[in-house]
């Protein structure tokens, strides 16, 4: 699936007139599944011996924000839960 995204600001892309210096930047890109993308990168790895595209230490970067994120998510559920905001799941 193709995207498109217009981006206005003043730092980059084609000057926008009588904007006082704004300027637009059209950009594009196509949808992909980054997690199979990754198995697949994983497994060139290992039975071609393809150049490592993400290393352990980026994976466990990535674990340690995604745990975050998950405990962030049940910090705030009961948060909202005892302040009555939402009801207890």
């Amino acid at each position: 699936m193709k995207r498109e995204l217009t981006l206005i600001g003043r730092e980059r892309g084609l000057p926008l007139p009588g904007t006082n210096g704004f300027r637009r930047e059209h950009i594009t890109w196509r949808e992909q599944d980054s997690l199979f993308a990754e198995h697949q990168a994983f497994v060139a790895s290992c039975l071609e011996g393809a150049p490592v595209v993400v290393d352990a230490m980026a994976g466990r970067r990535a674990l340690a924000a995604a745990l975050a994120v998950a405990q962030s998510i049940t910090d705030s559920r009961e948060r909202m839960e005892l302040s009555g905001l939402i009801g207890a799941g």
